[in-house]
């Protein structure tokens, strides 16, 4: 019976002691040196703080980083991973609903660490790795766990409001983790190309894949998404065979043209997106020029461990696709709730939720967000189920597969209509020489506007807006953008869109 994730580390560990587990541009550590840097770490904790509590680990995009958050994991303590390239408010926000005794941070950092909004202690990490494991101590924080302690608490982004804190238990990772393996079958063999930030829970599908099943884990660098020309040769060059990326993070390069410029990836066997819908005008750019690699499509919000459902694209897209969002993970369930809080029929539209132990336990600290989200299953009340309402509006086709239709809150009414703006978005996206959108709602003036990039003029757009769809949904702005902003994640920033739209004055 698995309690801790310690526990894949140290199996791997016995397994392949000198294959590399981790890795960046400047250094590569295997999972011998892994659990021996994390002991160390973890011991260098516990001589300082209790376990159960939260641990902020402010470093830099690179491979030790991750060792700091097994470090942690060891000292009974769950990590909270954030960006020191984030504005201090932000962080300080943060700091202020965790009420952290200890931050773990890289020696350059010490300074910006602090200046914060900070009164507990600041270690480095350096020191930490000089110290000798405790193993008796160690032995007796593992004997006290459970697999529903907190493995870490992620902040989102905070894209149209202020960030929260999900809670996420080991138990809930092993059942993600075994889920996604199941799934897409990654094995010891693979080395996994790491996109996402650390403080992002997109990581957390590349990092514990890696202890799990025995593969390496190679960040790539920060740089190769935004000039992208170096991008397939650090694949090549370190033979990457699976990539779990944002649908952004595989558009963007797919816009510049590095399938013109470069040789594609040689040693990709699997490509997976998450994040966002997935325009197939690129998707297929991407089958046509690498035939033999499996693409999945992942769909899943942070609260349910990152992914619940994944479908395997099993065909040459056309540019008109619209890709479902699959099947529930092994261990998972999903199903649509209609307005009435009854289960909606196959084709009938509604909100789709998610229960099983993949579901985070709620948000840290903020009792009347989570029992809006994280709610008894009105289906029955038989005894304490636990679901997760996403928000996001699909049906459930007759093969089982789920639908994405949007989000509810991007339900907008207008003149009386009711507008979905993501189907408004994906209309425009369908033109070629549109690069990317957003459309918004203007309610001081009652009207949509869409912000976009590419070559398309505005009125291509509305000409091909007012030929799919009903003239109400036809946006009355249409502001043309060099590239829209994005959030470190590589969504979207829905809130600089806001105020642009707001102000009038374009950035």
């Amino acid at each position: 019976m698995q309690i801790n994730i310690l526990e894949w580390l140290e199996a791997s560990a016995q397994k392949y002691p000198d294959k590399p587990a981790l890795s960046d541009i400047n250094s590569e550590i295997t999972f011998s040196e892994t659990m021996a840097e994390a002991k160390a770490i973890g011991s260098f904790l516990a001589g300082r703080i209790n376990p159960g509590n939260p641990v902020v680990v402010l470093a830099g995009r690179r491979a030790r980083t991750l060792v700091g958050f097994l470090g942690v994991a060891y000292a009974g303590c769950y990590y909270v991973p954030l960006d020191p390239e984030s504005p201090a408010d932000r962080l300080n926000t943060i700091l202020a609903r965790l009420d952290c005794p200890v931050i773990l941070t890289e020696a350059k950092y010490v300074p910006f660490a602090q200046k914060l909004d900070f009164l507990g202690a600041i270690v480095t990490m350096e020191e930490a790795l000089q110290a000798r494991p405790d193993m008796n101590r160690l032995d007796c924080i593992r004997a006290q766990a459970t697999d529903l302690d907190p493995l870490y608490v992620i902040f989102t982004s905070g894209s149209t409001g202020a960030p929260k804190g999900v809670v996420t238990t080991h138990r809930s990772m092993f059942t993600f983790i075994t889920g996604l393996v199941e799934a897409t079958g990654i094995d010891h063999t693979d080395v996994i190309g790491s996109q996402a930030p650390l403080d992002y829970v997109g990581v957390v599908k590349d990092f514990y894949t890696g202890l799990y099943v025995g593969a390496e884990v190679f960040i790539i660098p920060k740089a190769c998404f935004t000039v992208s020309e170096n991008l397939f040769d650090i694949l090549n060059e370190r033979r990457v065979t699976s990539i779990a990326w944002t649908v952004t993070a595989l558009v963007l390069p797919t816009m510049q043209g590095i399938f013109d410029e470069c040789p594609p990836p040689r040693y990709l066997r699997r490509v997976c997106f998450t994040g966002s819908v997935m325009p197939c005008k690129y998707l297929r750019i991407w089958q046509q020029h690498l035939p033999c690699v499996r693409f999945i499509n992942l769909y899943g919000p942070t609260e349910v461990t990152a992914c619940c459902s994944y479908y395997v694209v099993d065909r040459l897209v056309s540019d008109d696709d619209s890709l479902p969002i699959g099947v529930p993970f092994r261990n998972y369930r999903m199903f649509v709730l209609k307005d009435d809080n009854t289960e909606a029929d196959v084709g009938e539209l509604g909100e789709l939720c998610v229960g099983g132990p993949g579901v985070a336990q709620g948000y840290y600290k903020d009792p009347e967000l989570s029992s809006k989200h994280f709610v008894q299953n009105p289906l029955h009340n038989a005894y304490r189920d636990i679901i997760y309402r996403t928000g996001d509006l699909c049906i459930r086709r007759p093969d089982g597969n789920f639908e994405y239709h949007g989000r509810r809150d991007r339900q907008v009414k207008l003149h009386g209509y009711r507008i979905e703006l993501d189907e408004v978005e994906e209309s425009a996206k369908a033109l070629q020489a549109v690069d990317d959108c957003c459309c918004l709602y203007d309610a001081d003036n009652e009207q949509l506007c869409l912000f976009y990039s590419g070559s398309a003029t505005s009125r291509d757009i509305i000409v091909r807006l007012r030929k799919k769809l009903p003239a109400y949904m036809v946006p009355r702005r249409v502001i043309r953008l060099g590239r829209l902003p994005l959030m470190h994640n590589m969504k979207i920033d829905m809130q600089k869109l806001k105020e642009m739209m707001v102000t009038g004055k374009i950035a």
